[in-house]
């Protein structure tokens, strides 16, 4: 039986995965374990770090359709409110990791494009 937090958080740790590889890669370059062009490991690390926030976006699209589901054939009140709320602090954890994300990726570039 999944539920729809459960699938959410297998794809948030997805997407921070990704995330991390990316940084990590990144990381890599700087200190010279790779040898490569800034900008290339920036550019390779900023599309790991998009390919996180587009699979972030489509756990939070999916997630608030599965509980959209289940609240319209729920007839208990309480649970409605419960859910709505547990939806809406998912909604915004997810729109802090993503704007946390564009964040990284900016300073990434910024870097790659001085240097």
């Amino acid at each position: 039986m999944w539920t729809p937090e459960q699938m959410y958080a297998e794809w948030l740790g997805v997407s921070i995965l990704v995330m991390t590889v990316s940084l990590l890669f990144y990381h890599m370059t700087k200190v010279s374990s790779i040898e490569m062009n800034y900008k290339i490991a920036g550019i390779f690390a900023v599309t790991l770090i998009i390919i996180s926030g587009i699979l972030n976006i489509a756990a939070i699209i999916t997630y608030w359709d599965r509980v959209s589901y289940t609240l319209s054939i729920s007839h208990e009140h309480t649970k409605k409110n419960n859910e709505n709320a547990y939806r809406i602090m998912y909604l915004i954890i997810g729109i802090i990791y993503t704007s946390v994300q564009c964040g990284i990726s900016y300073v990434i570039i910024k870097g790659a494009i001085q240097k």
